[in-house]
């Protein structure tokens, strides 16, 4: 009977760990998401009372452009974690690319809950980029509001969402409520420490972005259900 050398062995081990590390380095480990919109949305319910009607968005078309108003720092989370597909965010660049939001936006990127293209308004490049999205199917969401206001002050949009409105193959309406009165938002002295914030979610389907501007400047004034 013929003995294997020690050095052999040795060798064949060394060589069978290398092929070990070069094929867990080649196909890496399948690991579960680290938030997934199910328990994202479970979190939200546990933390506010959502009051939803996201019937316009249960089965949302390619080229879709959601346009929703901006009351506070977890309405693109929301929109995220409800909407039944992943979006295209058109964020501001000095929130995305120099703010330290920009790490959270990238995990969330990293997770699968859409993609973030930073807009500039002195350079038309991220507005492009949002309407070859829509032209190529994807979901494009919006805040044409341009940056975070007060949930009392007036649904105004700025002018170049109307541009989307060429690519986009339908326009639906997302109104948020109730946000902006979390420390997420800007009315911190109507936050409540008492009870949890009742945060209202409702969409409509609309012919052009003005009808949304419209329907959103009107859907404030009422209050929320529940």
């Amino acid at each position: 009977m013929r003995h294997t050398p020690a050095s052999e062995v040795n060798t064949g081990t060394k060589h069978r760990r290398s092929e070990a590390v070069a094929t867990r380095l080649k196909t890496p480990e399948r690991t579960p998401m680290t938030l997934s919109k199910e328990r994202a949305r479970a979190l939200f319910k546990a933390f506010f009372r959502i009051e939803e009607d996201l019937s316009a968005i249960g089965e949302l078309q390619p080229g879709t452009l959601l346009v929703a108003n901006h009351v506070s720092f977890l309405d693109g989370l929301l929109v995220a974690a409800f909407a039944p597909t992943p979006c295209v965010f058109g964020v501001d660049s000095a929130f995305a690319e120099r703010s330290p939001w920009k790490w959270g936006l990238r995990a969330l990127e990293k997770a699968g809950w859409g993609r973030v293209v930073a807009l500039d308004t002195e350079k038309p490049f991220g507005m492009r980029e949002l309407a070859c999205a829509l032209k190529e199917g994807e979901t494009v969401c919006l805040f044409p509001q341009g940056a975070i206001r007060r949930e009392l002050d007036p649904v105004v949009f700025e002018p170049g969402v109307r541009l989307l409105q060429e690519r986009a193959r339908e326009v639906i309406g997302v109104y948020i409520g109730g946000a902006g009165q979390t420390l997420f938002g800007r009315s911190l002295r109507r936050v409540s420490r008492l009870k949890r914030t009742r945060i209202s979610l409702s969409t409509l389907r609309l012919d052009t972005v003005s009808a949304a501007e419209y329907w959103l400047e009107n859907r404030r004034r009422m209050p929320i259900p529940g």
